[in-house]
């Protein structure tokens, strides 16, 4: 047991040395920085420096192709397109792939990579060839969309038109069935007029 506590209050001492230590630090330091200003002065931009850096880096927007933008707004995946459509995104994904992998090839031989612009304008080129295929179905949809109302409209004012006839029909029904009971009624009247 005795060896035990012994053991025990040699751990508790070199805790409370280690304490001590690193209390004595941290006062040394405060020191230091009393002492220098400008030392901590300048650690303060340092980290702000970073900070803008890095936040800067994280709210930097992703460059997007017009057709990219497009299919946003629309709410359309590549997946909703027509084969038409899907035949020139795949056109432009494997253009793309071979850029970046140029990219990927030149940033691992340690040199500074910069987009030709013969490849950026290709890629241009070949993203607005999507939003023009885009547009195509876009207008289709839209001519037979107008189609329909207007084959409506048409069948709406045929119904009318049939329902308008139909009243005009009856009304002259009534109008000659009127005149035939007046006409009856005459002859009755002078028939009975002429016997007395």
């Amino acid at each position: 047991m005795a060896t035990e506590e012994k053991q025990e209050n040699t751990e508790k001492v070199e805790q409370e040395n280690q304490e001590v230590k690193a209390v004595e630090e941290t006062k040394v330091e405060e020191t230091k920085a009393e002492e220098n200003p400008e030392k901590k002065l300048e650690e303060k931009v340092e980290q702000k420096v970073e900070a803008k850096a890095k936040s800067k880096e994280e709210s930097k927007p992703a460059y997007k192709f017009p057709h990219q933008v497009m299919m946003e707004k629309l709410g359309m995946k590549e997946s909703e397109t027509d084969p038409n459509t899907k035949e020139y995104i795949g056109d432009f994904n494997d253009f793309l792939k071979h850029v970046k992998m140029a990219k990927a090839s030149t940033l691992k031989k340690g040199k500074e990579w910069t987009l030709p612009e013969a490849k950026k304008n290709k890629l241009l080129r070949l993203s607005k060839s999507i939003c023009q295929s885009l547009q195509m179905v876009i207008d289709k949809e839209e001519g037979d969309k107008k189609k329909a109302e207007e084959k409506k409209l048409v069948e709406e004012q045929k119904r009318k038109f049939l329902q308008q006839r139909r009243e005009v029909n009856m009304r002259l029904r009534k109008q000659q069935e009127e005149k035939k009971k007046k006409e009856e009624e005459e002859r009755k009247n002078d028939s009975l007029g002429f016997w007395f």
